[in-house]
């Protein structure tokens, strides 16, 4: 048995880390989210709407949620008031879903709060560091199906 054969890293336990961690963030987002008056997937709703209109096929492929959850996820949102449903102007059979400027006010909020979420932790890791997980995470993920990296 080599030294690197000795040393190199157990990708079981890489995976099991990466799990634990995805796990443990989505607990923190829904705590941070769950302050501003949010669920996680009415934040990721939001978030979707950041660059710009979306239709709700779009919106269910971003939060990996029903077309039917969207609905009632999207029935929630414009009756707080953060989203609206508009008419397509280019294809009137097609309807768009667009943050109001409170939605846009409430997300804004939420990814300053999840923004800080990483910083004490990343903090502790160099650029070489951080580059390296960059890469490995891209690389697990372009592995998955339905996944971009």
């Amino acid at each position: 048995m080599t030294l690197a054969t000795r040393t190199a890293p157990d990708p079981v336990r890489i995976a099991e880390l990466g799990g634990r961690l995805g796990s443990a963030l989505r607990e923190r987002l829904a705590e941070v989210t769950g302050r501003l008056g949010l669920t996680f997937r009415e934040y990721q709703c939001l978030d979707t709407l950041a660059d710009g209109p979306v239709t709700a096929g779009r919106i269910a492929a971003a939060t990996r949620l029903s077309t039917g959850a969207v609905t009632g996820l999207l029935d929630r949102l414009e009756r707080a008031g953060h989203v609206r449903r508009r008419k397509d102007r280019g294809d009137r059979r097609r309807v768009l879903v667009e943050c109001t400027a409170t939605g846009a006010s409430r997300l804004a909020a939420a990814r300053r709060e999840v923004a800080r979420l990483p910083d004490a932790v990343l903090a502790e890791c160099t650029a070489t560091e951080l580059r390296a997980a960059e890469r490995c995470l891209s690389v697990w993920l372009a592995a998955l199906p339905d996944e971009q990296p």
